[in-house]
């Protein structure tokens, strides 16, 4: 008896050792490229009856332009026309409250008329 209770004790001192517990790590997460993060804009050009607002932009391509007509009074309408080589991109006549957009996928330096007024000049750069 003394012998089995010597070979039980044994086996639970064997049995019941030191507990290893592994530390299951996560997979390292490989921070994406900085170009992947950054995602694309929108920016707004105000329409007002002063002129456009900011009078220059600067975006990355990818980027969208959204033109607001916020005028009011007598004149309150714009039409946003493409110069040069950007003479492609037209809006509809805006109304007060409307917005025209375009994303811009290529670098190129574009100027915008508001043929309403045709004295009202805007710079949109795109940039890589």
């Amino acid at each position: 008896m003394k012998r089995l209770f010597l070979i039980l004790i044994i086996v639970l001192l064997v049995g019941c050792g030191p507990v290893v517990v592994e530390e299951t790590k996560e997979p390292e997460l490989v921070p994406p490229q900085l170009e992947e993060l950054v995602s694309p804009a929108v920016h707004t050009i105000k329409i007002t009856e002063t002129g456009f607002e900011p009078s220059a932009i600067t975006i990355k391509t990818g980027d969208t332009v959204v033109w607001e007509n916020v005028r009011s009074g007598r004149l309150n309408t714009a039409l946003v026309v493409g110069t040069k080589q950007c003479v492609f991109i037209k809006s509809k006549l805006l109304k007060t409250g409307e917005t025209f957009e375009k994303t811009f996928d290529e670098v190129d330096t574009c100027q915008f008329l508001d043929a309403v007024t045709n004295t009202q000049l805007v710079k949109v750069i795109i940039e890589d």
